[in-house]
């Protein structure tokens, strides 16, 4: 059994490595940045939560602003072992993050996704890399986790800059609300988004035909991965929003959106959306985390 030692100490909790409790939650945590329109102040909160309808929860928040690090990650259900491999893609990018905190670190063989990367793009994206090998040497020479895998969406921020560095892969997603408006800023791996682009003729019903669940990418599949990038300017009054499909499948946009508009608090936004998402039937486990940038 791979137990990844200490994450849950990144969170503020008492989670023991391996052991899967029904939520986890992190307090406010300040932290003094700088902005494209000049000094901020980011609050974060996290929570995860196994839901109505499932057993034990393989959701992983895991949260190092000391780090610039943020990110959620759900263990594919109907996989063995997905918590753990959940676990295990967050431990390996702490880790890699910790090793590369000067800014330089090895080459690992893992060229970056065929996008235009900037150096801390490039180095978010090494280090989901490095976890995708990590889950899928796991998943390939531990029988008990064999066919594990997860999604994950994380950003890594560079305060000194003032950007917001995203990196996803799977159906877990990051939303920005800026001047009232929620954006989606990620794409779902999906078979559905695949044929969506592939074929722009195909009519509303022939993609409803299409699995929307059906994920097209997750660490652990294969030894290499697509990893999609953005990056965005952080403005003074944004919101940023981590999340995995247990609330996204429950919750629409717009009452997401209505939802961080409503708290000033992160750990209160993040309460109200899993209520919100439990409210409306909890199918599956919830994990959200909020970045909000205060103007100082």
């Amino acid at each position: 059994m791979i137990a990844p030692p200490g994450i849950g100490l990144a969170l503020g909790t008492n989670m023991q490595p391996g052991v899967a409790r029904r939520r986890q939650r992190s307090k406010d945590r300040p932290m003094e940045v700088v902005t494209s329109l000049g000094p901020a102040r980011l609050r974060v909160s996290g929570r995860s939560d196994t839901g109505r309808r499932r057993k034990r929860n393989e959701d992983f928040l895991f949260l190092r602003p000391k780090l610039g690090l943020f990110l959620v990650a759900d263990g594919v259900a109907g996989r063995n072992a997905g918590k753990m491999a959940s676990q295990l893609a967050a431990f390996s990018m702490n880790k890699f993050f910790e090793a590369t905190r000067q800014g330089h670190w090895p080459d690992q063989g893992l060229p970056v996704s065929g996008q235009s990367a900037s150096e801390p793009q490039e180095r978010l994206d090494s280090a989901i890399r490095k976890a995708n090998r990590d889950v899928y040497a796991a998943a390939t020479t531990h029988p008990e986790h064999r066919n594990m895998s997860t999604t994950l969406v994380a950003t890594y921020l560079d305060g000194a800059a003032g950007m917001l560095h995203i990196g996803h892969v799977g159906d877990s997603r990051a939303y920005a609300v800026r001047a009232g408006a929620i954006e989606q800023l990620t794409r779902d791996h999906t078979l559905r988004n695949k044929a969506r682009a592939a074929l722009p003729g195909c009519t509303a019903e022939q993609l409803a035909q299409i699995p929307g669940s059906v994920l097209t990418g997750a660490l652990g599949v294969a030894e290499q991965v697509q990893v999609d990038l953005r990056s965005i300017a952080v403005m003074p009054g944004d919101i940023y929003l981590l999340c995995s499909d247990g609330l996204t499948k429950m919750v629409e946009d717009r009452r997401i959106l209505d939802a961080l508009l409503l708290r000033d608090a992160p750990g209160d936004m993040c309460d109200l959306l899993i209520s919100l998402a439990n409210g409306a039937g909890g199918r599956d486990n919830t994990t959200v985390a909020a970045l909000r940038f205060d103007p100082v």
